[in-house]
């Protein structure tokens, strides 16, 4: 409609029709890799973070790259993590500044360098994964993760009690469950470990002998960090297949336990927004006894075979 405005409009998705209308951002971004997504971070993980992996061999190849550029969407936390987790595995230091534009406007690009998503659902909606990108990031991911600091053995539960929806409303009683079980064991409760550097975050997560997580938008960051022999127990809701998470844990060699809750109340109709849920406490306590086979009386936990 103008100098100032790009419209694109007659195409499909899913047999639903698009248009949209979006203000041209004045600045041009230039020579940049673009590594973005939303403010999803197991999403980001799955999806993204692996990417970092081969920013040398961009920046070998074309030195003119100085830029990453992502979504205002995405923190710019998460892309510095990635980046350096990349980093710590050449021992040098990219030199890359990034740049984050308004995901509302339409952004002109100069020389953009975009690679492939990690895991991604193809045209017959089945999912797909880069294995050997996903396993060595994960495992840079550990690696840089070890600590000393943690001398006494500790569960971690990982909590969902800010989120805007999926929450566990029984949630007091699984804790309740957890500390009977493991009497002997330190008792972590993260309700706000997004406010934490994503370093503390790994290590905290990494090094933990027992991790509960009410699953959600960090999932993906969690299953990276599971170390061999250590019980996962994920909880979550019935209305969603968990299709990516567990093709991802598979990828990585790695598995969970997973414990479904049923939603409350009349079911949403939004795609995105989920019930609260109540997960039966019966079945938890019987999981976690079974688990406390391989914590407590040291017996190994099953492997997966490929």
């Amino acid at each position: 409609s103008g100098a100032k405005n790009l419209t694109i409009s007659g195409f499909k998705i899913d047999n639903q029709s698009y248009d949209i209308k979006r203000q041209i951002d004045g600045k041009e971004i230039t020579n940049c890799i673009f590594l973005s997504g939303f403010d999803n971070l197991s999403h980001f993980m799955m999806e993204i973070a692996p990417k970092s992996l081969l920013l040398p061999n961009i920046i070998q190849t074309q030195p003119e790259i100085k830029n990453i550029a992502t979504s205002n969407l995405v923190p710019k936390k998460w892309i510095d993590y990635s980046v350096q987790i990349a980093e710590s595995i050449e021992s040098s230091d990219f030199n890359l500044n990034t740049i984050q534009f308004n995901s509302e406007k339409a952004i002109r690009f100069t020389n953009l360098v975009i690679i492939t998503s990690v895991t991604h659902r193809g045209e017959n909606k089945k999912y797909r994964m880069a294995v050997e990108e996903a396993r060595n990031f994960s495992k840079q991911m550990k690696v840089n993760s070890s600590s000393m600091s943690f001398e006494d053995p500790y569960i971690i539960y990982l909590s969902r009690k800010y989120a805007s929806h999926r929450r566990t409303l029984n949630q007091k009683n699984l804790i309740k469950i957890v500390k009977k079980i493991y009497p002997d064991f330190k008792f972590i409760l993260a309700e706000k470990i997004y406010e934490m550097s994503m370093q503390d975050q790994a290590k905290l997560i990494f090094n933990a002998n027992l991790v509960v997580e009410e699953g959600g938008g960090s999932t993906g960051f969690t299953s990276n960090l599971i170390r061999k022999g250590v019980p996962y127990v994920c909880i979550t809701t019935t209305q969603r297949s968990n299709a990516t998470s567990s093709v991802y844990l598979a990828g990585l060699g790695n598995y969970a336990a997973w414990v479904f809750g049923d939603p409350v109340g009349k079911l949403t109709e939004s795609p995105v927004i989920d019930n609260d849920i109540q997960v039966n406490e019966v079945d938890f306590e019987n999981l976690l006894k079974r688990l406390s086979l391989f914590l407590q009386k040291k017996i190994p936990a099953p492997s997966l075979q490929s």
